[in-house]
């Protein structure tokens, strides 16, 4: 009757670990989703950087020209254009740096959870080996099938926990390489946001250079 009631509880304890594993398919699916995302903007950024490098092949080749008022207007036109583009690029990356951190934090998260979840099973498997008392095997000493049963039990337990301390050891090593990853990501953002407003200044003084030519050619 004991042996049935060892063998239960640690068909249920098994059933918990694949419940788990099974859990971990749906923020699979979430970090899928981001990482499309992150290829989007990605492809965005390669499209417009082409755009930048027509823009500035167009500025070289004015360059060689004769500086008249008409070829200054086309400059600052194609250096608006090149500007537009530049700031588009850094919108682009930021939103994929900021996607990068999210997905960051979503295994941070996940790493954390298993973590915890690990620790829960080892801590259910310690209370099922001492359920399996002196007094419990000491009923079973004339049955050495039983004992042998019970002992084989406890075994797994011990060998369950092992494995499930290795890998809580795995994932706290993978979770901080993340938040390094995090961190970097954040710095990166905190960048490419300076210079997108930096960007943006230079827009604004090129807008009033370009006013200011114009006027001079209906003048």
């Amino acid at each position: 009757m004991i042996r049935n009631i060892k063998t239960k509880k640690f068909i249920v304890l098994i059933l918990g670990l694949s419940l788990i594993f099974s859990a971990s398919l749906v923020s699979a699916q979430s970090a899928s989703q981001l990482k499309d995302k992150i290829s989007d903007r990605n492809a965005e950024i390669a499209k417009l950087e082409k755009q930048i490098k027509e823009y500035q092949k167009q500025l070289d080749d004015l360059g060689g020209q004769a500086n008249s008022l008409k070829v200054q207007l086309a400059k600052l036109d194609l250096t608006n254009k090149k500007l537009l583009a530049d700031i588009k690029v850094t919108e682009n990356k930021i939103s994929a740096t900021s996607l990068t951190i999210e997905r960051l934090s979503l295994d941070i998260g996940n790493k954390e959870e298993k973590i915890d979840q690990d620790k829960q099973i080892i801590a259910k498997s310690l209370r099922q080996i001492n359920e399996i008392d002196l007094s419990s095997i000491v009923q079973n000493l004339l049955s050495q099938d039983t004992l042998s049963e019970i002992w084989n039990e406890v075994e797994a337990l011990k060998s369950l926990q092992a494995k499930l301390n290795e890998q809580i050891d795995e994932l706290k090593t993978i979770k901080a390489d993340l938040e390094d990853n995090k961190e970097e990501a954040e710095a990166a953002k905190h960048e490419l946001v300076s210079l997108k407003n930096e960007l943006g200044d230079q827009k604004k003084i090129n807008d009033q250079n370009t006013a200011e030519k114009n006027k001079l050619l209906k003048a």
